[in-house]
């Protein structure tokens, strides 16, 4: 089930509002009318903001005729996932402890997307405080992937996912902290980015894990998360994270022949890929290698001590940021965050001190892998998207077994803090989208959309038209 509704990217958006050709206030409209007609089978989001969407898309559609552009998204509607603080609205994180809570404040990335003229929509459905891989949720029902209603959309960001392949917004944001805007982009069939740890601010955004937390854009092209991208990058005084790195241009750098490309391999990127997902890997590096890319195997020794590693990191910081509600309000949450809670409480304090040592050994030896290739590349997900009837806590124990499956490739970049890009390359078999992972050193998101430009010409991949 494919919902086509509004086909050109955020460039040609953007200057089709300048040239009064698009009209604000019919786009928002008919991503409006979308959202309708595919809520009760989606569930991609949890608040749609229909009258001040409607009402941001008059006074972008006057402003434009006057020639008052705010800025590069100027009357575009966008969506974001339900982590991001926006005033006046209410910022659930996906769970029923946080139903009435409403922001005070724009979180940063909001504010950005406004100030650059986007409209915000709404706030897009999750995985239960981001913590989790499916965003089956018990509380505001579970996404369905666009492509098969029956299976998921990933996780955490699944309702960003979900509204972009579905075609009911432009663009939107997430949120990664093991894999939580790539797993879903690959499972949904648009790319995600991950950027460099602390590139983007996270003011306003409701925390998993502070080492991890990571906002990013998910987008129907490369093109699109590169200029989403550079709206968002940027220094803020609100996380000091940001100092480390300048704004974004928003210029890619196009790859020269000879570009050389990372095979990882290993038995953390070799280990459980079905048929299919190994076959898109091998079909990704081809296309890289006729685009003029040199692919070699590469390893990262300390890779599956890693694993462990940002396991203990993330369950034991979401535990301390949840300690003042759970154990206390147990019965709020869902079963499947209540059993991730529970273990995160139980890593002791050398647990975790160890597992950041770790850390610094596999952050190091992948850095030195970067000092020879641009960039490294392995599959986004070891498997197809699971059926929701399979991992609902609800009906069974099959969360159980899915869980680590689809997070285990991502995690590793949550780890080494590099900048990340989920690419769609084409369907299964069965027609559902298959996606590969690229990553760069720290700091080179330009030459990392760079090389996945050129990936994703290659691969031919399309979602339908929006418009």
């Amino acid at each position: 089930m494919v919902l086509a509704a509004v086909k050109d990217d955020l460039a040609a958006l953007a200057a089709g509002i300048r040239a009064g050709s698009v009209s604000p206030v019919d786009l928002v409209a008919r991503c409006l009318e979308r959202i309708s007609a595919t809520d009760a089978t989606l569930h991609a989001f949890i608040h749609v903001d229909r009258d001040g969407a409607l009402a941001a898309a008059r006074q972008r559609e006057q402003e434009a005729r006057r020639g008052e552009l705010r800025g590069p998204l100027h009357g575009v509607p966008v969506a974001v996932k339900d982590l991001f603080d926006q005033t006046g609205l209410p910022t659930t994180a996906g769970a029923a402890i946080r139903r009435s809570h409403r922001a005070t404040e724009n979180a940063t990335a909001v504010q950005r997307l406004l100030d650059a003229g986007a409209i915000v929509i709404g706030k897009t459905n999750l995985h239960e405080f981001a913590f989790g891989v499916t965003s089956v949720n018990p509380h505001f029902g579970a996404v369905a992937n666009p492509w098969d209603p029956a299976r998921v959309a990933g996780g955490s960001s699944g309702g960003s996912g979900a509204a972009i392949g579905a075609g009911l917004c432009a663009v939107a944001l997430g949120t990664d902290t093991g894999g939580s805007i790539r797993i879903p982009a690959a499972l949904c069939g648009v790319v995600g980015l991950k950027p460099t740890f602390g590139r983007i601010s996270r003011h306003g955004v409701v925390p998993l894990a502070w080492s991890f937390d990571t906002v990013g854009p998910m987008t129907r092209t490369v093109a699109d998360a590169a200029l989403l991208f550079g709206v968002l990058a940027g220094p803020d005084p609100r996380d000091p994270l940001t100092g480390r790195y300048p704004a974004f241009t928003g210029t890619v750098q196009i790859p020269p022949p000879g570009f050389r490309v990372g095979r990882l391999r290993g038995p953390l990127f070799d280990d459980g890929l079905d048929d299919e997902m190994g076959a898109a890997l091998e079909r990704a590096c081809g296309l890289l290698a006729r685009a003029g890319g040199r692919i070699e195997p590469v390893a990262v020794e300390a890779a599956m001590a890693g694993q462990a590693a940002q396991t203990a990191i993330l369950f034991a910081e979401a535990s301390a940021y949840h300690r003042r509600a759970y154990p206390g309000r147990l019965g709020e949450y869902g079963l499947d965050v209540r059993e991730l809670l529970a273990a995160g409480a139980t890593i002791p304090a050398t647990a975790y001190v160890d597992a950041q040592r770790v850390q610094g050994v596999v952050i190091a030896q992948t850095r030195r892998l970067l000092e020879d290739v641009d960039v490294l590349i392995c599959a986004a997900v070891p498997v197809q998207a699971p059926r929701i009837a399979d991992v609902d806590p609800a009906r069974g124990e099959g969360w159980r077994r899915v869980r680590a499956p689809l997070s285990r490739l991502t995690r590793f970049f949550n780890l080494t803090g590099l900048p990340t890009v989920a690419v769609p390359v084409g369907p299964t078999r069965s027609g559902l989208p298959v996606g590969v992972q690229l990553a760069a050193a720290p700091g080179a998101e330009a030459r990392l959309l760079g090389i996945a430009t050129a990936l994703e010409a290659a691969a031919g991949w399309e979602l339908p038209p929006l418009m």
